[in-house]
């Protein structure tokens, strides 16, 4: 049996300290991996996967690795330039850090909001002051995002004109793993968007944010660094630095807004990347909106879909879309990228109502408007490839049926005069795009309620 020391009370220390667990499991995967670390950051990291058990601090067995080491120790690393999860690393005989596998978590009732965590839990002076943070709010709600504060103590939030949310660590990380960007100061919340793979930009003045967030790639930095102590992790601190970080302060609210929009239009960003011209997001939810016209979205969202089933010929935002409002959702991609995104969701086991298929649409296998095995659906949307076969089979399918078609008769994507002249027999609604952008090619998404 392995045994590994985090005596460590931070919640980022025992997250961090679980890539030096998920390293030696690798390693040894025949060899029992026991994590022992502190009571505070137990309920964190056993959010996670990459350890055969979880205890508090106890006995230390013979193959014990300690990770707290004293601080001249990590200050040797941290000037040697290795980050924080390669020191841990080195502590347990110089494993490779690997990053965790989160255990399936809830769905949030804030899907795609922006996430602000000004707070810490130990030093006031890591911590951005708060008229920073209302500013930041402001220019953000101006621009349409939804936001969502967390933090450990709700009172110290009360300024601030979002949500704002104290939860269990299943619903603070459920709240982040659905968000689209997280923003906060060097914190343990910024730890656990490290480790479940979100974007996230962390605030760093007083602790070096490369060193500590270097191996989680989803972690942008803003370093402040305009003062020469920037780094000094609390060592020689003048009377007006033990509450106030005067170099994290000189990061202007202005600059992390900036940061921010960057970060929004990165495709690598959000498991549906960046928003294309006509997405929408819903302001009351933060969700991204299925891809159909403002008219064809407005008279859906008017229905009752509590027990309907769905069949979606083209994967995407609409599958997250319609799985959190349907009874089942049955969704076939030919795209590669667009199923491992949405499979990404799917193998989280957060979205238990969604059988998705890959039919690459020119390989030889299932026909790809084969309906799926067990699925009959009330709404059929057809938005992939081989449309015009996928209308043929969506009219031969059990009725009552509601059809969409998104881009119906569009030139430069679905012009057919073959569907219009299939489609004569039924009375249904097309709902054109009224944007400059379409201006050439107009957009429109039709219904056919099918009797």
């Amino acid at each position: 049996m392995i045994q590994i020391i985090q005596s460590l009370s931070g919640i980022g220390d025992g997250l961090l300290g679980l890539t030096a667990v998920c390293g030696m499991k690798e390693r040894f995967p025949d060899q029992t991996v026991v994590y022992a670390c502190h009571p505070n950051s137990q309920r964190w990291v056993s959010l996670f996967q990459g350890y055969d058990r979880l205890t508090g601090l106890g006995l230390r067995q013979p193959d014990c690795f300690d990770l707290s080491a004293g601080l001249e120790r990590e200050k040797q690393y941290r000037d040697g330039g290795w980050t924080r999860a390669q020191w841990y690393a080195a502590r347990c005989g110089g494993i490779t850090p690997q990053n965790p596998r989160p255990n399936p978590l809830p769905c949030s009732n804030h899907p795609n909001a922006l996430v602000l965590c000004p707070l810490t839990a130990g030093w006031p002076r890591r911590e951005w002051l708060l008229q920073n943070w209302l500013i930041l709010e402001q220019m953000l709600l101006e621009r349409g995002f939804p936001i969502v504060v967390l933090g450990h103590d709700v009172s110290r939030l009360a300024p601030f004109a979002s949500p704002k949310i104290s939860g269990t660590p299943e619903e603070i990380a459920a709240i982040i793993y659905d968000s689209r960007l997280v923003v906060g100061v060097d914190t343990g919340l910024l730890h656990l968007c490290g480790a479940l793979g979100k974007p996230g930009i962390v605030l760093a003045g007083a602790t070096l944010g490369s060193h500590l967030y270097g191996n989680w790639p989803s972690i942008r930095i803003i370093q402040g660094t305009s003062l020469p102590c920037y780094g000094c992790y609390g060592h020689g601190l003048r009377p007006g630095c033990v509450n106030v970080c005067a170099t994290l302060n000189q990061i202007r609210p202005e600059m992390v807004c900036e940061d921010v929009l960057a970060a929004m239009s990165d495709p690598s960003q959000g498991p549906m990347g960046r928003l294309e011209p006509g997405q929408q997001i819903d302001p009351a939810t933060g969700e991204v909106q299925p891809w159909f016209t403002p008219g064809a979205l407005a008279e859906i969202r008017e229905w009752d879909l509590g027990n309907k089933v769905v069949l979606e010929w083209g994967a995407g935002a609409s599958t997250l879309w319609w799985a959190r409002r349907c009874r089942e959702v049955f969704a076939i991609e030919a795209d590669s990228d667009w199923h491992r995104r949405i499979a990404d969701e799917v193998a989280s086991g957060r979205l238990q109502n969604v059988a998705l298929s890959y039919r690459p649409a020119n390989e030889i296998g299932p026909l790809y408007e084969d309906v799926p095995a067990g699925c009959t659906p009330d709404i059929v949307v057809i938005d992939g490839a081989h449309r015009l076969s996928c209308l043929r089979k969506a009219l031969s399918l059990p009725r009552p049926l509601t059809l969409i078609f998104d881009n119906w008769q569009q030139d430069n994507a679905f012009m057919s005069p073959a569907a219009r002249k299939m489609m004569l027999p039924y009375n249904g609604k097309s709902f054109p795009q009224l944007h400059p952008l379409h201006e050439q090619h107009p957009w429109q998404t039709a219904i056919w309620e099918l009797a």
